[in-house]
C-alpha cells in the first residue's frame, strides 16, 4: 500500500509539475498576446492622432480658401467699380475735349473776324 502511495504521489507530482509548464506557457502566449495587442493599439492611437491632424488641417485649408475667396470677390466688386469710374472720366474727358475743341474753332473764327 505504501509502495502504491508512493507510485501515486510521483504521478500527482509529475501531472503537478506537467500542469505546471503548461500554466506558465499559457502565461507567456498571454503575455506575448498582450504585448501584441498593445502595440496594436499604439499603433492605431497613432494613426487616429495622424487623422485628425490632417482633418485639422483640411479644415484650416477650406477656411483659408473661403477667405480668399472672398477676398477675391472684393478684389473683383472693387475693379468692377474702378472699371466704371475709369468709364466715367474717359466720358469726361472726351466731353471735355470737345469743348476745348469748339472753344478753340471760335476763339480762331474769332481772331480771323478781328
Amino acid at each position: 500500500a505504501l509502495e502504491n502511495a508512493e507510485v501515486k504521489l510521483r504521478e500527482a507530482e509529475t501531472k503537478m509539475s506537467e500542469m505546471e509548464t503548461a500554466n506558465q506557457e499559457a502565461l507567456q502566449n498571454s503575455e506575448g498576446k498582450l504585448r501584441e495587442a498593445e502595440t496594436k493599439i499604439s499603433a492605431m492611437e497613432k494613426a487616429n492622432q495622424a487623422l485628425q491632424n490632417v482633418e485639422d488641417k483640411s479644415r484650416a485649408a477650406e477656411t483659408k480658401l473661403s477667405e480668399m475667396e472672398k477676398a477675391n470677390q472684393e478684389a473683383l466688386h472693387n475693379a468692377d467699380v474702378k472699371s466704371r469710374e475709369l468709364r466715367a472720366a474717359e466720358t469726361k474727358l472726351s466731353e471735355m475735349e470737345k469743348a476745348n475743341q469748339e472753344a478753340l474753332q471760335n476763339a480762331e473764327g474769332k481772331l480771323r473776324e478781328a
